[in-house]
């Protein structure tokens, strides 16, 4: 057996932190082969995940039959080339709209990327539920929903439109109002350029390590283009909702739109924002470095906010037609989380008339159409999509000896379901 090529098929890969002193040691053998005290001296330092890789135990077993799947499905999306890439600054304009990139990342750190996924963009809208994220762990939940709500606004993201309960607080921490009440919540004690470090290297929680790189022209072009997010910002100042009330002065309400300028500046790789999904995926916890990055009851929240409210004025189309939680921002990028088992990021340019990547919003319609992964799939579900967390040939097995007991039995009903859910009888 040639065990890097179980290796690059279970999709644990030189990327991978965990596995630098294994693929070394590989490197330096002198031999093809190797007997198995060499094999257990090998893993030593990663055992535990080499011996569920070869149980078939991963996130993903069947990862090579998967990743053949995705990249059929990747070369068909990259042949859509409707929308438009954002242009009301020159950073955003200039990009070439033709770039796609694609990245996954599952909770055990099994890889796969296709096409333009090492490429820095701009990360835009995306940054809103990390943010959230990060004022939950510092604040908890109750503090910083004195100061944003949790419903749908039902309004565009950009709206200057506030709660009509007698709060006026905005409505989610998805839209733009939310998102730089949000910045104003976090690290308010220390400089801007402090709390946009604090930023930055929470990230690198998330992200294995991975510090989002700080694009200076992209935020000078947000700062002088953002009249709008400043009106939300007074709007909110005047009713009183700001972390200092009536007291907040102005120099509070222009730090919370710079850092909101800023953190939307930042710049990620696919990769580095499907691992980032993956850590919240995976309950908080960055698999590359095996420690937590926020805390559970912060993914939670943030992931029940994502379902209702990620997608622009497309969250509830979304949730309906594909139901995988996800967010999106104007750059490009469309991140997706199926809890316990993987993230996902599509990065293309061209948007559609809401502002989401029409690639990466064809890439999860078609994901949700192969696979299992619907919330509901549990309830209501077609047989012929398979269940990516088993193996292939064990799910068709399971749906074959199903079929095959019900007619043994005479049993009408179970065979008239499988029917009615499309199997292949």
């Amino acid at each position: 057996v040639d065990f890097l090529k179980v290796l690059e098929d279970n999709g644990l890969t030189r990327k991978d932190r965990r596995l630098e002193i294994l693929f070394r040691k590989l490197d330096q053998l002198s031999t093809e082969s190797f007997d198995f005290p060499t094999f257990l001296s090998i893993i030593q330092t990663v055992a535990p995940l080499i011996e569920r890789m070869l149980r078939g135990a991963l996130a993903l077993p069947d990862f090579a039959n998967l990743s053949a799947e995705l990249i059929r499905i990747y070369r068909d999306v990259e042949l859509n080339e409707e929308g438009q890439q954002a242009t009301y600054i020159p950073p955003l304009a200039e990009v070439n709209p033709d770039q796609c990139g694609l990245a996954l990342v599952t909770t055990d750190g099994q890889l796969l990327e296709l096409g333009d996924s090492e490429v820095d963009f701009s990360i835009q809208s995306a940054c809103k539920p990390f943010n959230y994220c990060f004022a939950l762990d510092e604040l908890g939940a109750e503090k910083v929903h004195r100061h944003i709500g949790m419903e749908p606004s039902g309004q565009p993201f950009n709206a200057r439109v506030l709660m009509s309960d007698g709060t006026g607080r905005p409505h989610n921490p998805m839209i733009n109002a939310g998102a730089i009440m949000t910045a104003a919540l976090i690290q308010t004690d220390q400089p801007l350029h402090r709390r946009l470090e604090h930023v930055r290297n929470t990230w690198g929680k998330l992200t294995g390590g991975s510090i989002p790189r700080f694009n200076a022209w992209m935020a000078q072009e947000e700062s002088r283009t953002g009249d709008n997010n400043r009106a939300l910002g007074y709007m909110m100042k005047s009713a009183g909702v700001m972390p200092h009330g009536e007291d907040a002065v102005d120099h509070e309400l222009r730090d919370a739109l710079e850092l909101y300028f800023s953190v939307c500046s930042l710049e990620v790789t696919a990769r580095e924002l499907a691992t980032a999904a993956a850590t919240l995926a995976n309950n908080g916890i960055c698999r590359v470095t095996q420690e937590r990055g926020v805390d559970e009851r912060t993914v939670r929240n943030c992931l029940t906010l994502m379902q209702m409210c990620g997608m622009y004025d497309a969250s509830g189309q979304f949730s309906v037609r594909i139901c995988l939680t996800a967010k999106s921002g104007v750059g490009g990028a469309v991140f997706l989380i199926v809890p316990r088992l993987m993230g996902v990021c599509v990065w293309s340019p061209r948007l559609d008339r809401i502002g989401n990547s029409v690639r990466g919003v064809d890439f999860a319609t078609r994901l949700a159409d192969a696979y299992r992964l619907h919330l509901y799939d549990g309830l209501a579900s077609r047989s012929a999509r398979i269940d990516p967390r088993m193996p292939a040939a064990r799910w068709r097995a399971e749906q074959t000896s199903l079929a095959l007991r019900a007619a043994s039995l005479g049993d009408v009903r179970t065979l008239r379901c499988m029917l009615d859910e499309q199997a292949n009888l």
